[in-house]
């Protein structure tokens, strides 16, 4: 039946199929090539090239500062980083970062959590907290995040990881592209991620 596909067109489903299904993949399992020893943030999206292929950046920093601040509200965690400080690897991707982060309004990204009662702050230095609302400073503005928690090691010697899951237009950023998107173009998913080492918290 005129239905069927050809050979080659079969056989171009097939690879599409396969690339979509990488894609899917890589940013589900990719993991972050954290640093030993260090309280590091990373940003990770996915982008594809030449249409198909499927590759998913990341840039760390681990040039940041994290402060446990206790008010009459309760404890209240910033994270700031500094945007020139993340590295991906090709010098012009950071530079395009600093300018899509809108470095130049704000140099320094900064993540404030809502103040945690002291029963609920021991529920996050047990691990039992799984969640983590507060707000995202970005180019001069405010923008309400949620991160996803998860707690190891012993009393004295934790580590905190996690991840906001995102996306560009979230913050108000356009997805670039290369091409008009034909060479390249960059999804709108945006996770921000973050390993915090007990000891480098500031009190």
């Amino acid at each position: 039946m005129s239905t069927f596909l050809s050979q080659p067109k079969l056989l171009a489903f097939s690879f599409l199929l396969q690339s979509l299904a990488f894609s899917g993949a890589a940013w589900a399992e990719v993991t972050i090539p954290w640093p030993a020893e260090k309280s590091c943030v990373a940003w990770q999206t996915k982008k594809t090239m030449f249409l198909f292929n499927s590759v998913v950046p990341i840039g760390i920093n681990c040039e940041i500062a994290v402060k446990d601040t206790v008010g009459v509200a309760g404890h209240q965690i910033t994270l700031t980083a500094p945007i020139e400080r993340f590295d991906s690897g090709e010098a012009s991707r950071d530079k395009e970062v600093l300018i899509l982060l809108k470095g130049d309004v704000q140099p320094v990204l900064e993540f404030q959590s809502k103040p945690l009662e002291e029963a609920k702050w021991t529920t996050l230095l047990n691990g039992e907290l799984k969640q983590l609302d507060g707000e995202l400073k970005l180019g001069g503005k405010s923008y309400p995040v949620t991160a996803e928690l998860t707690v190891s090691g012993d009393k004295d010697a934790k580590t905190f990881e996690g991840v906001i899951a995102s996306t560009f237009t979230a913050f108000d950023i356009k997805p670039p592209k290369v091409a008009g998107g034909i060479v390249a173009s960059v999804e709108d998913a945006l996770n921000l991620r973050f390993k915090i080492l007990s000891k480098d918290i500031q009190h």
